[in-house]
């Protein structure tokens, strides 16, 4: 078995082996559920058990309701935690007016590295809405950002939208899921297509769906993310960790790649 596979086995501490980044995590209450230890303090406690240098996270507020609200909060986790949180700047599309100064508040003065989309959240379809996003693309485009997007419902429209905006690395999220068409769509985008990449939060796997995915679009294309604190992070790790693919695939999928895209 692999170097990384057997320090997992033998419970090493894996921040002094190799360099973890989630990035796809979330901060805070949901509104439909329970999420225990969901505060920053939490968050980095857990990390640190585990070994995760960093995670790039967007606050549940910003999802669900009051965006600019969730953002200033993500701020205030980056301040507290330096180093240890990348900031996700959510905008919700319904809200026009607020998109240009809400851009300029995350990049300028929060210092935050992406941008979150959420369009089942913001009731936002692919097929006829998508133009709503267009001033948060162009900056983002502008930037040469990157955008982490929930992969749902059409992985195929976000393909058409990620040629035209060659300057936007797209992250499509939860890549090993539950809908077997999305999942080749996305599979599809990030293999044939230099600025789509997928992550491997929230995902519902089979039995070596993880490899599968690795050997269809390559290690270079795929970061790991776990949708910590919805999700336990040691679990959503694990499956990287005890993969049957090389280490060198793992260390780019837990880290290198995510350095990569987010410019750190």
């Amino acid at each position: 078995m692999s170097y990384i596979y057997n320090l997992a086995l033998n419970g090493s501490y894996l921040g002094e082996h190799v360099e973890i980044i989630d990035c796809h995590a979330h901060m805070g209450p949901h509104g439909e559920f329970h999420i225990p230890r969901n505060t920053s303090e939490w968050m980095i406690k857990i990390m640190d058990r585990i070994g995760v240098s960093k995670a790039a996270v967007s606050h549940c507020i910003s999802l669900e309701s009051d965006f600019k609200v969730g953002n200033a909060i993500v701020y205030e986790a980056i301040k507290k935690f330096p180093n240890r949180f990348i900031g996700y700047a959510v905008l919700n599309p319904h809200y026009p007016e607020e998109i240009e100064g809400e851009l300029e508040r995350c990049f300028k003065h929060y210092g935050m590295k992406a941008i979150k989309f959420h369009q089942s959240l913001h009731q936002i379809k692919y097929s006829s809405d998508f133009e709503r996003y267009k001033p948060v693309l162009e900056y983002a485009e502008s930037n040469n950002l990157t955008m982490l997007c929930h992969g749902f419902p059409s992985p195929k429209k976000l393909e058409e939208i990620a040629r035209g905006y060659i300057n936007v690395n797209f992250i499509i999220a939860h890549c090993g899921s539950w809908n077997m068409r999305e999942e080749l769509e996305a599979l599809f985008a990030a293999k044939h297509i230099p600025n789509v990449y997928v992550d491997s939060s929230g995902s519902v796997e089979w039995y070596g769906a993880f490899e599968k995915v690795v050997a269809k679009v390559g290690s270079d294309k795929i970061l790991f993310g776990s949708d910590f604190p919805w999700c336990n992070l040691a679990f959503m790790i694990g499956r990287i960790l005890f993969a049957r693919i090389a280490d060198e695939d793992k260390r780019k999928i837990l880290g290198l790649n995510a350095k990569k895209l987010y410019k750190i």
